[in-house]
């Protein structure tokens, strides 16, 4: 048994919860040692030996969604506590970082007072559940997901059922007609769906399509699989619930590397995972539904309008995804003045503020909170997004952030007439940052120059997460960074595909 299998016997969320209060009250300046500290994570809070030996708070939040008040809490605490920095993740959550450990109770405690947890955010649970950033605002919507997501809630999340899983699972949920998630990326996706009605099974109507075992690392780029079962939306939580139990009793557990729920399924297959949901179950499913997705993708920035008339979403963007706490009050002060009291985040690391009456959309584009966060930024620094990177991760080898963000705006003064482009960045090659399915992957890594390491990246072409996913093909080798711009500008030149242009790119 691998020490992490040994650190989860028995584990319970009220036990790790318990013993946080425990740390916590010891008022000890030195911190317990590691073995101690690694059940909280399951809390959604991890210590960061590169951030002063502080913690990292990881927030969920379902489907990307806040309320106004709920944003306005966060940015308090991270104010008060977190160096008035937040970053939105690649799963569309929140982290705060510099937090003592005698102040996470409280942090804890204001969240849940506020409706959110950090509870399965890290660890090996269910992380996050992803959906379109527009659901119930679009007209691509099959159907409203909305409930779907809210039992899904209640079924999976606080629960010890699924805290015990082998590796986590990565869950999206949704009935947009468009490509907005990367459904086939996650370990399971249901995505939208019809069937006719038919007389064996009783069942017609939209519905879901169910994939399993899909993940995105560099070593093993998988593609989810068709399970071949169309369920309703109501099933949806039961049906999850069905598979997260099959894989928690049957999943591999002795290699971390080979412990996803891709690995069960080159073990046993999917006939056999269908046959024992439906044993679990105790109903037989249906085979699958017409796939109900086109090959569009979402806009996601700018002013989108809404199928609620008079009524516009702003879709801003977010500099690889960090905001100061102060941003985000404004943004919960303006969608409680011009919105539905709620905000959206996406996995492209950036905000929504859904419901703004026409008539006021010209005067929230005018706050010099939105001019920052320009909704109509340039396509690299609207399509960047990036992982943590060395300056807080321990696997890191080099710095991300502020790097990608520098390395953007160079390339969009350079490449004028770019329409879009997706450029992900990842510190190391467990991939966080989503590398291989971007337009252009970066991953980091270290060279020898004049004989000192210097940073440097892999360059990777070709990335799809839509309706064609497939892993971006490596083209460069051990690029040194301050040699990077000149290198992409060049292959952009050379692979003009890649991009949706506006006009034709300006030379320098």
């Amino acid at each position: 048994m691998n020490r992490f299998e040994t650190l989860k016997e028995g584990i319970s969320l009220a036990k790790v919860k318990a013993d946080l209060h425990a740390l916590a009250q010891r008022g000890e300046t030195d911190l317990p040692e590691k073995r101690v500290l690694e059940p909280l994570r399951l809390l959604g809070v991890a210590l960061r030996p590169r951030a002063a030996g502080t913690f990292m708070m990881r927030i969920r939040a379902t489907g990307g969604r806040l309320t106004a008040a709920q944003a306005m809490e966060v940015g308090r605490i991270a104010r008060a506590c977190g160096r008035d920095r937040i970053d939105i993740t690649t799963r569309a959550q929140l982290q705060i970082r510099w937090l003592r450990l005698e102040q996470v109770p409280q942090v804890i405690d204001r969240l849940e007072a506020a409706g959110l947890l950090t509870c399965q955010t890290l660890m090996d649970s269910v992380r996050n559940i992803i959906t379109c950033p527009l659901a119930g605002l679009s007209n691509h919507e099959l159907f409203d997901v909305e409930p779907v997501l809210a039992d899904i809630d209640r079924r999976l999340i606080g629960r010890d059922d699924f805290v015990d899983l082998p590796r986590k699972v990565n869950v999206a949920v949704s009935s947009c007609q468009r490509h907005c998630c990367g459904a086939q990326l996650q370990d399971v996706a249901l995505t939208p769906a019809w069937r006719s009605c038919d007389e064996d099974v009783g069942r017609g109507g939209t519905g879901f399509n169910v994939w399993v075992g899909g993940k995105a690392s560099t070593n093993d780029f998988r593609v989810a699989k068709a399970l071949d079962v169309f369920i309703e939306p109501l099933a949806a939580a039961e049906v999850l619930a069905g598979l997260l139990n099959i894989y928690r009793d049957h999943g591999p557990r002795e290699q971390r590397s080979r412990a996803r729920l891709a690995c069960l399924l080159d073990a046993w297959g999917t006939r056999w995972l269908r046959g024992e949901l439906e044993n679990r179950l105790g109903y037989s499913l249906a085979p699958a539904g017409v796939d109900a997705r086109n090959g569009q993708s979402c806009a996601l920035s700018g002013v989108l309008p809404q199928r609620q008339t008079g009524r516009s979403a702003v879709g801003l963007v977010v500099p690889v995804g960090r905001l100061s706490g102060g941003q985000l009050i404004r943004l919960a002060e303006l969608a409680t003045q011009y919105g539905g009291d709620e905000l959206r985040l996406t996995c492209e690391q950036n905000v929504i503020l859904p419901h703004i009456a026409d008539r006021h959309v010209s005067i929230v584009l005018r706050e010099p909170v939105i001019t920052a966060l320009n909704p109509e930024a340039p396509a690299a620094v609207r399509g960047t997004k990036s992982c943590i990177g060395a300056e807080f991760c321990s696997l890191a080898v080099i710095e991300t952030k502020q790097r990608a963000l520098d390395v953007a705006r160079e390339l969009d003064k350079r490449l004028p007439g770019l329409g879009s482009l997706r450029i992900h960045w990842s510190g190391c090659n467990a991939g966080c940052g989503q590398h291989l399915s971007a337009d252009i992957g970066l991953q980091g890594r270290k060279v020898e120059r004049a004989g000192e390491k210097v940073d440097a990246v892999d360059i990777y072409l070709g990335g799809s997460s839509g309706p064609e996913p497939r892993a971006a093909v490596k083209c460069r080798e051990a690029v040194p960074c301050d040699e990077l711009v000149d290198t992409l500008e060049a292959l952009l030149r050379d692979h003009p595909e890649l991009v949706g242009r506006r006009g034709e790119m300006a030379h320098a």
